[in-house]
């Protein structure tokens, strides 16, 4: 990035900040979730930063628009969850698949060690990697996950 590009970026930054954030935590109720929305809409238009025309107006449309996302993501997360407690399958194949449902409701470290190991087919150095973990983590990461779904499917 050229450094006059850097510089305007930056007090853009330092200006824009904390009235985006407030603008997301309006919308998205949560602090951290409302400094995370803000922080990809910065990354999102330094990227694409020689096409933006108004960047002020670019971010605080951004910002709007990836907040009203969070909301509505977390709100299908929310339902889906509900869904499975009440005995609903959370993964729709047109008929019962208990374990993609006991995947699905693994933790998301667990979910995504399982779904890496048996539907990736990568090894323990490789999962450790791709989740930028210690390799000792991801057998005891697995075994747990396997328990929980041993659990669910025998239910």
């Amino acid at each position: 990035m050229a450094r006059e590009v850097r510089a305007g970026v930056e007090e853009l930054y330092d200006e824009l900040f904390g009235p985006l954030v407030r603008l997301a935590h309006l919308i998205v109720l949560d602090g951290q979730e409302a400094r995370d929305v803000v922080q990809d809409c910065f990354a999102g238009a330094i990227a694409r930063w020689d096409e933006i025309e108004d960047p002020r107006a670019y971010l605080r449309r951004s910002v709007a628009n990836r907040s009203y996302r969070a909301v509505r993501d977390r709100r299908r997360r929310h339902e889906k969850a509900e869904r499975w407690r009440a005995g609903a399958p959370l993964v729709e194949t047109g008929e019962p698949d208990v374990l993609a449902d006991a995947i699905v409701a693994l933790p998301p470290k667990q979910r995504a060690v399982v779904v890496l190991r048996f539907y990736v087919d990568l090894s323990t150095d490789d999962i450790a990697a791709a989740l930028d973990v210690p390799r000792g983590s991801v057998g005891p990461t697995l075994g747990r996950a396997l328990a929980r779904l041993k659990q669910e499917v025998e239910r």
